[in-house]
């Protein structure tokens, strides 16, 4: 209801501005009963002059010029303040103009005019609503702790982690450090091989060149080796290569002698690491060359 904007101060304003009963019953939309008992609620201190007093001020104001019109009503002083305070002390505040009240003030009125039967259906009501809630409290609860335990879980996984990749770590720095160290000595290996290669190489050729023997076979079939007075001509056992090359495809165009003088040199090459044969017959030397690379 539009009364209940009606304050103390309003009306202070409304009476400096010359408003009277009528206008302030038009501008909140409200009957006179409303506007008085809003007036004695306002100035329910005492025992209701003030009410009377603004009333009769809001009264006072038909009497001004620009409100003669509006207001045909004629009282006196004396008799609207006696039909005032009469009316203030008749209104019921149970009116369609009542006391404002709060929120909690109307909550009480409204749960006194409610039976017993509706009380104990709502408090039924209200402490299975407090139960479920309790009951929805612990299931949060539970599931709370379960998280904080996983959480707690996952923590200790993540202090396991750190401890591996620290090791792990600390594995890395280890091996890599070996791995420089190796890396050196294979540099220096290297080096090393590369060296001992070289000497290998030189060692060879001196062995190849000491281990070539110059043989030379005369005409009449006597094999020697002037070029190698050290190296000792010995064709012992010779007739079992003889045998061994007798039908070989290689000494089909030698003659008998031939055959018997290749045997010979043949034994006396296996003391030698390369031979230079020399000697008259060509035949003789290619079937030597041939037989000795098939050894």
């Amino acid at each position: 209801m539009n009364g209940l904007k009606i304050t103390a101060k309003k009306l202070q304003v409304y009476v400096k501005e010359g408003y009277t009963p009528e206008d302030v019953m038009d501008k909140h939309e409200i009957t006179e009963e409303e506007l008085l008992a809003r007036l004695k609620h306002i100035y329910k201190a005492g025992d209701g002059s003030k009410a009377v007093a603004v009333y009769n001020d809001l009264v006072a104001n038909r009497k001004k010029p620009h409100h003669i019109k509006r207001s045909s009503v004629k009282v006196s002083a004396a008799a609207a303040e006696e039909t005032i305070r009469d009316r203030l002390e008749n209104t019921n505040e149970s009116n369609t103009m009542v006391q404002p009240e709060t929120s909690a003030a109307k909550e009480v009125s409204e749960e006194k005019e409610k039976s017993l039967d509706e009380l104990k259906k709502e408090e039924e009501s209200l402490s299975k609503e407090v139960m479920q809630l309790e009951s929805d409290h612990k299931e949060l609860s539970g599931k709370h702790r379960a998280c904080a335990k996983e959480l707690r879980n996952l923590e200790k996984v993540i202090d396991e982690l750190e401890a591996k990749i620290e090791e792990c770590d600390r594995q890395i720095n280890e091996i890599a450090e070996k791995a420089d160290s190796i890396a050196v000595l294979m540099n220096e290996k290297c080096v090393q091989r590369k060296q001992k290669l070289a000497e290998l190489n030189r060692l060879r050729e001196e062995i190849e060149e000491r281990g070539t023997v110059t043989i030379c076979v005369t005409s009449d079939g006597v094999i020697e080796a002037p070029e190698n007075p050290e190296f000792v001509i010995d064709d012992a056992g010779y007739q079992s290569v003889k045998d061994t090359i007798r039908d070989r495809e290689e000494v089909e165009d030698l003659r008998v002698r031939e055959v018997t003088t290749l045997a010979k040199l043949l034994k006396i090459a296996e003391k030698a690491s390369r031979v230079n044969l020399i000697c008259d017959s060509q035949e003789l030397e290619i079937a030597f060359q041939a037989l000795r690379s098939s050894q």
